[in-house]
């Protein structure tokens, strides 16, 4: 946990967060492999305020303009570090009260996001070239979102599992019910 702490970095300007974020994505970091995140200087969590007028009008390859995006990575460059910024602001914007609230969904909300990040990092320093970028981040987050769930909420399987069962004999018993109703009609 300590070697995450100094990892993440908050630089908002006039934002100020409904939750606690930086605990859930030093959290989050806690489950991603020590060697994917080596030559990573810093996780910064901002706003799209923050940024200037000039990267507020920047596109992205997919076109979409930076102050849309919800996160993004810079590899080094001409002696910059690398480092990955979340733009908070636009995570959180339709996001409902109860995504908020209960942890286990903040966190798969912004595992998500990270883990895609931490994919085009780990792409570029394992010189992974020969899958397309956004395929290689999407499976490297459903790999580390699959693992961070089984290790923080693997209790909850015993649970949900009888659960969703119950349920399914429920909405199989209604519909049994609605169509006798609607024969006898």
């Amino acid at each position: 946990m300590s070697q995450n702490t100094s990892l993440v970095q908050e630089n908002y300007k006039d934002y100020t967060s409904q939750v606690n974020v930086k605990k859930t994505v030093q959290i989050l970091l806690n489950y991603v492999p020590p060697e994917d995140l080596a030559h990573l200087q810093s996780i910064v969590l901002t706003n799209t305020a923050a940024l200037s007028r000039k990267r507020k009008r920047q596109r992205r390859s997919s076109g979409a303009p930076l102050s849309r995006v919800l996160g993004r990575c810079y590899q080094r460059w001409k002696g910059q570090p690398a480092y990955i910024e979340l733009y908070v602001d636009n995570i959180l914007e339709d996001v409902s009260w109860y995504d908020l609230r209960l942890p286990m969904f903040r966190n798969w909300m912004f595992a998500k996001i990270l883990y895609h990040e931490i994919g085009h990092h780990v792409q570029v320093i394992s010189n992974a070239k020969l899958v397309k970028e956004e395929v290689f981040a999407e499976k490297y987050a459903a790999r580390l979102k699959k693992r961070f769930s089984r290790q923080r909420y693997g209790y909850l399987r015993r649970f949900l599992l009888p659960l969703i069962k119950v349920c399914l004999g429920f909405i199989r018993i209604i519909k049994l019910v609605k169509k006798r109703l609607v024969r006898k009609k």
